[in-house]
């Protein structure tokens, strides 16, 4: 159970780092500017590294905190596609079923093991 809290707890990092490193060209296709996508960018990285920081807390039981972070980290990933998904070319329900889904394994695995 630990193993797979890890596993997804990474494939949420990974979803949140390929949206930060596909956001620029998505939104210069669309028109945007670059300016448009600091904070969306910022937000995304934001919650990639908190779930690598979870990650890490929980490998090395430092503190309990790293269950806390993945909900912390959860709320981005979620919530960043909603706010910013025309932006950064994430506006089909196909993107926020998919991270909602990989976000609930995450909390509930990590919680549980």
């Amino acid at each position: 159970m630990f193993t797979l809290a890890l596993v997804l707890t990474g494939l949420a990092a990974l979803l949140n780092l390929v949206a930060v490193i596909g956001a620029p060209s998505q939104a210069a296709a669309d028109g945007h500017g670059e300016h448009s996508l600091v904070f969306p960018q910022l937000l995304y990285a934001t919650a990639a590294l908190t779930f690598a920081a979870a990650a890490v807390l929980r490998t090395f039981e430092v503190t309990d905190w790293g269950r806390t972070a993945v909900i912390v980290a959860g709320v981005p990933t979620v919530v960043a596609p909603l706010v910013y998904g025309r932006l950064v070319g994430e506006f089909t329900p196909s993107h926020h079923v998919i991270r909602l889904a990989i976000v609930a394994a995450v909390v509930v695995v990590f919680w549980l093991s």
